[in-house]
């Protein structure tokens, strides 16, 4: 592979977006270990939805579309023939939260209890690793240390789920948390794990005394190595992640500056999008600036080097889709449209001319030197750059997000994605058979409408 330069550009780019040696068995019932305390934010009833349990006000969209949970889950991914997604309960007898691990078979329809343990998964997406076929994720438990400050600590645990036998094990770890993470009680977010080496990519999102920041880096479960990609105490960044990463070995986010204003710490210029090469040590290999109010998403890496972002066109106060190679600084062109175009980016690695984004409306807010859609709805919509058609895919009146062709089909013709109300909370997931509706065919080429 060529070297690869750090490449400037003059351009918009970036802001805030929508949002894994020894082993130990994790039991498929409750561990009565009273480790945990209450964090509210995934507080949901755990057994599986019937038809009964259904929201009878809120019919699915098409007569295609098959509804995972129409109640709030928590992390979630997929891979052929599986969806798999968690609901979470606080358990205020035993002072600690619950997490059942739920496995929805596609094609069968059936619901299963993978798992019932203690913790909280990390939110929104877990990451499969398709070498081995496993699935990992960091699940957060809870203790009290007695005293008035901290009334807690967390702790925080590798889990794994084999895609084969659905067994859960908690994987034994060196620590894998920075010191700041880890004494003010954050939040943890794994990116990627590479189970034969050890590696892991993560973030973890925590107060500090000057304000919230994150910390984002490398670290060896087996050693305890710890690389930095952003120290959050230097500077502002916030990296992105999607269901199904098309290149694991990228990080993109964005950068800020930290400005204090009487105690407190705000982002102020440069306001910089960045692309991380994190297969080996973190090594910058894109960066760009961007003026206030101008930039609005930015995606992970797609296929082939390819960069796709949302930003601000003053001339049709519209938030349009833009993309640029990391490598060539060639464009990606996307058609026009009279919304906002949202969050582009490919759908399947086999598909790279398949891409997607979301219609956001009309109306937009400036929010903290960012630009976004302030719809309370967001609709999919697919385009095939081949055959420079479009289709769409759902029309609700919830924000639908998250899609991705299911890992592992053959040929991919499933699209899972998510959709949650005006709050981006109560997220349910769905299905939509795409060759079956006829919107794709078998070679990943969209069809004319009918």
């Amino acid at each position: 592979m060529p070297a690869k330069p750090v490449a400037a550009w003059t351009a918009a780019v970036l802001g805030l977006w929508l949002t894994l040696g020894c082993e130990s068995a994790v039991a498929p019932r409750p561990d009565a270990t009273p480790d945990a305390a209450p964090d509210t934010a995934a507080d949901v009833p755990v057994d599986v939805p019937s038809d009964a349990d259904a929201d009878a006000g809120w019919p699915p969209e098409s007569p295609d579309q098959l509804d995972v949970t129409l109640r709030s889950t928590s992390a979630f991914t997929a891979h052929y023939p599986y969806v798999y997604y968690h609901f979470v309960e606080y358990n205020a007898a035993e002072d600690l939260h619950d997490s059942y691990l739920y496995a929805f078979h596609v094609k069968t329809g059936e619901h299963r209890l993978l798992a019932h343990y203690v913790g909280k998964p990390q939110q929104e997406f877990i990451q499969v690793h398709e070498e081995t076929r496993q699935a990992f994720w960091v699940a957060t438990r809870f203790y009290r240390t007695g005293l008035d400050f901290p009334e807690f600590r967390k702790t925080y645990h590798l889990m794994r789920l084999s895609l084969d036998t659905h067994e859960l094990t908690e994987v034994q770890t060196a620590p894998f948390y920075t010191p700041n993470c880890e004494r003010y009680n954050g939040r943890i977010y794994l990116f990627s794990y590479e189970p034969r080496s050890g590696w892991m990519v993560l973030d973890c999102t925590y107060l500090a005394p000057l304000g919230k920041t994150e910390d984002t880096w490398k670290a060896n479960s087996i050693t305890g190595e710890m690389q930095f990609i952003v120290n959050g105490q230097d500077r502002f960044a916030v990296f992105s992640d999607i269901p199904f990463e098309l290149d694991s070995s990228f990080l993109t986010g964005n950068m800020a500056s930290w400005v204090e204003y009487d105690g407190w710490r705000a982002m102020g210029p440069p306001y910089l999008v960045e692309v991380w090469d994190v297969s080996g040590a973190p090594l910058l290999v894109f960066q760009s600036e961007f003026t206030a109010n101008s930039m609005s998403s930015a995606n992970p890496i797609n296929m082939d080097g390819w960069f796709s972002y949302s930003a601000y066109d003053e001339n049709t106060q519209l938030i349009v889709a833009k993309g640029i190679n990391v490598w060539s600084l060639e464009e990606i062109h996307f058609p026009p449209v009279r919304y906002n175009q949202y969050l582009p980016n490919q759908v399947h690695p086999d598909f790279p001319h398949l891409w997607v984004w979301l219609d956001a409306g009309t109306q937009v807010t400036f929010y903290t030197e960012v630009v976004m859609p302030s719809s309370s709805t967001m609709d999919i919509v697919l385009w095939d750059q081949e055959r420079d058609i479009q289709r769409r895919v759902t029309s609700g009146d919830r924000i639908y997000s998250a899609p991705f062709l299911l890992p592992g089909e053959d040929p991919p013709r499933t699209l899972v994605y998510r959709s949650s109300d005006s709050h981006t909370e109560n997220v349910r997931l769905h299905l939509r058979d795409l060759i079956a509706a006829g919107i794709l065919d078998e070679t990943g080429h969209l069809l004319p409408e009918p």
